[in-house]
């Protein structure tokens, strides 16, 4: 009697033991399907739930992994406009310089305080919107270039190095 209660219930032992590796952490583990009365549907069933949990963690894991890459690019684009900002107020500070270079480099600084100014909007949006919902913008590659020369330009002085469009 025992053997065959022991051979009845061991297919169920063997789910239960996967159940709980899977409870444990192991999420690629898979209960083996050995009969097609209840405990292999059970298994079966066991074995699409594992499935579903595994690809909505890979989704999860994506999103972070976007979400990471999608901070340290704000925290760029931020970084941009405060370092130009900070270097042309230095060299406001630091030098005499005449009223039209102190007009331009006040420009400048106005510049890239609306850079940053718009940069909050947009992020402000982001915390609003869906994702499906955004656009990708379009930009001229010679304004890009221009805006990054005059980025750095100030730290660039600063080194004795002479950048030019």
């Amino acid at each position: 009697m025992l053997v065959i209660t022991f051979t009845l219930t061991k297919p169920l032992h063997r789910l239960q033991g996967t159940t709980r590796r899977f409870a444990k952490g192991e999420y690629d583990v898979r209960a083996e399907i050995s009969s097609r009365d209840e405990i292999g549907d059970l298994s079966k069933t066991f074995n699409y739930m594992a499935k579903t949990i595994e690809s909505k963690m890979e989704e999860l894991k994506d999103a972070v992994r976007r979400q990471e890459e999608f901070t340290a690019n704000f925290a760029h684009e931020l970084k941009t406009p405060m370092t130009s900002i900070i270097g042309y107020a230095d060299t406001l500070y630091q030098k005499t310089l005449s009223p039209e270079e102190v007009h331009q480099l006040a420009g400048i600084i106005m510049n890239e305080g609306m850079r940053l100014e718009a940069l909050s909007f947009k992020l402000m949006e982001l915390v609003t919107l869906s994702q499906s919902n955004f656009q990708l913008e379009e930009a001229r590659i010679d304004e890009v270039i221009a805006d990054a020369v005059e980025t750095i330009q100030p730290t660039a002085e600063k080194r004795n190095v002479r950048v030019q469009l």
